[in-house]
C-alpha cells in the first residue's frame, strides 16, 4: 500500500460474500450462481456510480464446511486420510472461487482468485505470516484481488481451515480501512436465529453501548459452519477494530442494497460502528 492508498481509506473497502449467500450450506458443494450473479452486477453497478478500490472476501458454505467435516480435519491432520481431505477441500473451495471470479469478469471487474493456501500461513489455526505483497501489488494497480475460506499450512497443526471471516478484518487492517461490507442471506444481524424463530428482530444498529447485550442473543449459524455464527465473525472483527469501525450487514438477495451501501454507505441492514 502507498501512501496516497492510506490517505483514502474511505474510498477502500472489503466485500465479504457469505458462503451462506451463495451457496447451499446445507448441502455438498451445491453453488446459488444466480446469487453470485446478482451480487456480482450489483457491485459493478456501484463501481459505474463512484470510483471506489475493493478486495472481495467470499465464504465457501458447502464447498468448504462440508468436506471438512465430512474428513473431520477442523482440529488438524494427521493420517493419509487427513492428507487427502485437506487437498480435496483446497480443491473444492477453489472451485466456488474461480465460480466467483467468472461472474465477476463477466460483468466487467479485474478480479484476481487469490489463493489463501499460497499466501497464508498459521500455527494452531493462528495467522503467523500473510505474504501478501503479491495482493496489495494488484490492489494498487486497480485489480480486484478475491480471497477464500480455505485450508492452509499450519505449523503446529499441519492443515488448519483459514475462515473468509479471519481474513476479512486481517486484510483490512493491512489495507487501513474500517469500512466493510458483510453480504448475508438474511437482512443483518437478528436477536435470535430468524429461521427458527420468528420472534427475531433485526437491530438496526450495534456499537459499543449495546454490543454485549447483543452477544447475549446471538447464536450460532442454522447450518454446518466450522468457522462458528455471527456472534463469532463480529467478536473476530472487534479484536481488529477497537475503533474506526464502519461495517454493513445487509442481505445479497436485494441487489439495490448492496449497491447503495457501496456508494452512499446506507442500506437497509445492521450498521455496526465503533
Amino acid at each position: 500500500m502507498n501512501t496516497e492508498d492510506k490517505q483514502n481509506a474511505s474510498d477502500l473497502v472489503v466485500v465479504k460474500i457469505g458462503g451462506s449467500a451463495i451457496t447451499n450450506k446445507s448441502g455438498y458443494m451445491e453453488v446459488n450462481k444466480d446469487a453470485i450473479s446478482v451480487i456480482s452486477k450489483a457491485i459493478a453497478d456501484a463501481r459505474k456510480r463512484k470510483n471506489f478500490k475493493l478486495v472481495i472476501v467470499h465464504g465457501v458454505g458447502s464447498f468448504g464446511h462440508a468436506p471438512v467435516t465430512k474428513y473431520d480435519i477442523n482440529n488438524g491432520i494427521s493420517s493419509k486420510k487427513d492428507f487427502m481431505g485437506m487437498a480435496i477441500t483446497h480443491n473444492s473451495v477453489s472451485k466456488l472461487s474461480t465460480i466467483v471470479c467468472d461472474s465477476l469478469i463477466e460483468n466487467n471487474l479485474p478480479a484476481v482468485m487469490m489463493a489463501p493456501i499460497s499466501i497464508i500461513e498459521q500455527k494452531s489455526k493462528q495467522i503467523t505470516s500473510f505474504h501478501g505483497t503479491q495482493v496489495f501489488n494488484l490492489f494498487d494497480e486497480g485489480f480486484i484481488p478475491v480471497l477464500y475460506g480455505d485450508m492452509v499450512y499450519d505449523s503446529q497443526l499441519k492443515g488448519s481451515v483459514i475462515s473468509g471471516d479471519v481474513i476479512v478484518p486481517y486484510i483490512a487492517k493491512k489495507l487501513g480501512t474500517g469500512k466493510l461490507v458483510y453480504v448475508s442471506n438474511v437482512d443483518g444481524v437478528f436477536t435470535g436465529n430468524p429461521f427458527i424463530n420468528a420472534g427475531a428482530k433485526m437491530i438496526e444498529e450495534i456499537n459499543l453501548k449495546n454490543i454485549e447485550s447483543v452477544f447475549q442473543c446471538l447464536s450460532g449459524s442454522n447450518s454446518t459452519d466450522v468457522t462458528g455464527g455471527m456472534k463469532g465473525k463480529i467478536k473476530r472483527i472487534l479484536e481488529y477494530f477497537d475503533s474506526g469501525l464502519d461495517m454493513h450487514v445487509i442481505n445479497g438477495s436485494h441487489p439495490k442494497r448492496l449497491e447503495d451501501v457501496l456508494v452512499t454507505g446506507r442500506a437497509y441492514g445492521t450498521h455496526i460502528i465503533t
